[in-house]
Parts: C-alpha cells; sequence; structure tokens
C-alpha cells in the first residue's frame, strides 16, 4: 500500500512540473534562455518522476517499468504524465530491457535450434566445391548446413569461403560466417601466444623459436589479416626463424624454414645465400636444398637456373622427395625450346 501511495504521489509531482512548464511556456513570451532551460528541466524532471514512480510499482521487471515512465514522459508531454499515473494505479508486465535479447541473438538461437533438427535429414559434403555451391542454395536449410559444415573446417579455403559469406542474403549465414572468422582469428593468435610464452621459459631453445615462427606463418597463412598486418605476421616468422637458425646453424630444419620465409617476404637472394650455406653442412640433405633452391629460382623467373638445380636435386635425391616434388622437378629438368636464361 505504501508503494501505491508513493507511486501515485511521485507521478503527480511529475504531472505538476509539466503543468509547470506548461505555464511557464504560456504566460513568459518570449521565454529567453533561461526560462526555456527552465521548461526542459521542469520536463526532464518530470520524466524521471515518472521513471521513479513506475519503478516502486514495477511487477517484476524493475528497469523495464523505469524506462516506460521515462520515455512516457519524455516523448509525449502531459499527456504521457497522464499515462505514468494510470500504469502507476495499474502497472503491467514489462519484459526486462537488460536481459532482452538483440534480434540478431534470438535470430541466432533460431538458426542453431533449426541446425539441429536439419542435420538428420540433411547432409552437406565437406568437399570445398560441394559447399560453395550449398551456400547458394534457394534453400535456406541448405546454406545453414554448408555453413555448419564450413565451420568444421580449417585453413586459407575455408577463410575465403567464410569471407565470401559475410554478403551472403541469408542474415544466418552472414552472422555465422563473422562469428566462425573471429574464432580462427582468436586460435591463431592463442597458438602464437602459446609459443610466445615457451620462448620465454627458455630463449636458448631453437626448436621453441621455430615453433613461435610457425604460428606466426601458420597466422599469416590463414589470410585472416588485412594487407598490412599480413606483412608484419611474415616478418615476425622470419625473425624467429633467423633466431633458431642462428641458434642451430647446422641445422637444414631451420635453413629451410628461414629461406621460405625470406622467400615470402620476396628477399629471394637473401634466401638463396641461406640455402648456399646449407649446402656446405654435413646434416644437410643435398636434396631437399636444391629443391628450396629451385623454387627460390623459379620465383624469380630463372628457368635456365631452374633446370640445372632440379637436375641436380633429382641427383642427390635417394628416395626422401615428396611425389609431388620429384614430379615437379622431373618437368623443369627437361629441356624445352624457348626457356631462356
Amino acid at each position: 500500500m505504501g508503494r501505491l501511495l508513493l507511486g501515485i504521489t511521485l507521478a503527480l509531482a511529475a504531472l505538476g512540473a509539466e503543468a509547470l512548464g506548461a505555464w511557464l511556456a504560456a504566460t513568459r513570451v518570449p521565454l529567453g534562455v533561461g526560462g526555456v532551460f527552465a521548461v526542459l528541466g521542469l520536463h526532464v524532471g518530470a520524466a524521471a518522476l515518472g521513471a521513479e514512480a513506475l519503478r516502486l510499482r514495477a511487477r517484476g521487471a524493475i528497469e523495464g517499468h523505469a524506462a516506460v515512465g521515462f520515455c512516457l514522459t519524455l516523448l509525449v508531454p502531459v499527456l504521457g504524465v497522464l499515462g505514468v499515473l494510470l500504469l502507476a494505479l495499474a502497472p503491467p508486465a514489462v519484459r526486462d530491457l537488460a536481459t532482452a535479447e538483440s534480434q540478431e541473438k534470438e535470430r541466432a538461437r533460431a538458426m542453431e535450434a533449426l541446425q539441429t533438427e536439419r542435420r538428420m535429414a540433411q547432409v552437406v559434403d565437406t568437399d570445398v566445391q560441394s559447399i560453395v555451391d550449398a551456400l547458394k542454395d534457394p534453400d535456406l536449410q541448405v546454406r545453414l548446413g554448408a555453413m555448419e559444415a564450413l565451420r568444421g573446417m580449417k585453413g586459407a579455403a575455408a577463410v575465403k569461403l567464410l569471407k565470401v559469406s559475410r554478403t551472403n542474403t541469408v542474415f544466418d549465414v552472414r552472422f555465422r560466417a563473422v562469428e566462425a572468422l573471429g574464432e580462427m582469428s582468436q586460435s591463431a593468435s592463442d597458438a602464437v601466444n602459446e609459443a610466445l610464452h615457451a620462448v620465454d621459459e627458455d630463449v636458448q631453445d631453437p626448436e621453441r623459436w621455430c615453433a613461435l615462427g610457425d604460428a606466426y606463418r601458420d597466422h599469416r597463412a590463414l589470410g585472416l589479416e588485412d594487407a598490412v598486418m599480413q606483412q608484419s605476421l611474415a616478418t615476425q616468422a622470419e625473425s624467429c626463424y633467423r633466431t633458431a637458425w642462428e641458434l642451430a646453424p647446422t641445422d637444414t630444419r631451420f635453413t629451410l624454414r628461414l629461406a621460405q620465409a625470406l622467400e615470402v617476404l620476396g628477399r629471394y637472394e637473401d634466401a638463396r645465400e641461406v640455402l648456399g650455406e646449407a649446402l656446405g653442412a654435413a646434416e644437410a640433405d643435398p636434396a631437399t636444398v636444391y629443391t628450396a633452391l629451385a623454387r627460390v629460382a623459379f620465383r624469380q623467373g630463372q628457368l635456365r637456373a631452374l633446370t640445372g638445380l632440379s637436375r641436380q636435386a633429382l641427383r642427390a635425391d635417394r628416395g626422401h622427395l615428396p611425389e609431388d616434388a620429384r614430379a615437379a622437378l622431373t618437368y623443369w629438368a627437361e629441356d624445352r625450346p624457348g626457356r631462356e636464361a
């Protein structure tokens, strides 16, 4: 009973403030700057009183009632206070605005429920081309199924499709694409941070430096970031591999990683120099080093040198080169008309 009386009293006080403001506006013409501020102050004060009146009379959602009282009074001068007075006498149930979900979250929730039902009936092949086709399907459920399959994929191909999906005509597909890209970016950043912590624990361990370089390299390979960040990741990877190489200069693994990082940065001559030093190491596999040199020559467009290096790599191979590398070397080892130096 006390809250009812206090709520009605506040509503009447808000009505009084509105009435006083209306009286000032009607009798003090022109109002002047001071008069305008006085009227506005009374109006805002009435809105605050209306909010408090309904807050006291709240049934469940306090913030919701207060927001209704404030907005009603503020947006509808005088008549809004009368509405607040009526609501104070018989307050309705108002949804709590603080916990109300946004439309996007509600739709995302509905999509997840739909996906759970659809998985039993719709199976989307994880083949990239199948996903590309499914993302264009007129059936909403098929598109959602394709997005679910895409979220389970990793690598640059998945990132490219997710980026394209950000412009899909279906909101739920766009929403999940942005969400998936964020998750992949966070996962790549976490991998870098974990490798950084490992290096901090033992800065003299070349393996840890190499692992950190791999984390930077893999993050860049995803193609998630803009051009400036991509360049920064490549530079960081090169720096880590160089540290590992300097700590263990005879370990060919670090040499090859450093050379590849230099290639990515377009520093081909530096890569050739590093690989040339590796050929003199007793532990080095000449076939692997010659293959790396051949790749550098290919990137530089030095086709005649590429032919010679391919032949050297094949002669030095003891069966350790991958089949695809051996096939490429065999192709470039052949003399072909028109091949320039």
